[in-house]
């Protein structure tokens, strides 16, 4: 799964040299899942860092609309997690990071990516898994990655002409019988590309729409 949103990312660099373009994605709470924010951390962080990747915790949460929100930042600082809560349990999760780095420079790209993926795959499947129980997981990480393809096709398809991206690149789906969505928006300045990526992961009857 890392792998192809890495390649996802270079792709977009790609098809984004001299554009401009933004995508807006808005997630309305629902009911808050029967996860709890312990078993989340402690899933992302086994599923996270099975792959290589380590996320930086802040136990203390910030207050915001009715919301106690944590947080995890990966380890080179370019991607947090953003955990919201009610009354101890899970109600959504958000992914968001920035890039800016040369054309040239595929590696740091691929990395982005990377992170992305790991923050998308922990917190669908550590919100699965809290809910559903460990032994639930040996069978999540196929269907994650059936269910992930579209929306990665989906939003690669938008990225095919100038009209599209400045219309945005942005897209939901389902993934283990939750919302989710992918955004991407970014500029330019020479050969210098900035992209910011946010993910969104909502209980079941949570609704992310694209605006």
């Amino acid at each position: 799964m890392k792998k192809i949103l890495a390649l996802f990312l270079a792709l977009t660099m790609i098809l984004t040299a001299g554009l401009a373009f933004a995508g807006t994605l808005e997630l309305t709470p629902g009911t808050p899942t029967g996860c709890s924010y312990e078993s989340f951390k402690s899933y992302f962080t086994l599923l996270t860092q099975s792959g290589g990747y380590t996320f930086n915790w802040n136990d203390t949460p910030e207050s915001g609309n009715g919301f106690d929100i944590y947080s995890a930042v990966s380890e080179d600082g370019a991607m947090t997690t953003y955990i919201y809560c009610v009354d101890g349990n899970v109600s959504h999760v958000q992914g968001a990071g920035q890039l800016s780095v040369d054309m040239s420079d595929q590696a740091s790209a691929k990395k982005f990516g990377e992170w992305l993926g790991a923050s998308f795959s922990g917190s669908c499947l550590g919100i699965y898994t809290g809910e559903e129980g460990p032994s639930a997981l040996s069978n999540a990480a196929l269907q994650f990655q059936n269910e992930l393809n579209p929306l990665l096709t989906s939003v690669t398809s938008g990225m095919t002409s100038d009209e599209q991206l400045k219309n945005g690149v942005a897209d939901v789906t389902t993934i283990l019988g939750y919302p989710a969505g992918l955004e991407i928006s970014g500029d330019t300045d020479g050969s210098v590309v900035t992209l910011n990526m946010r993910v969104f992961v909502g209980s079941k009857d949570a609704r992310i729409e694209v605006k």
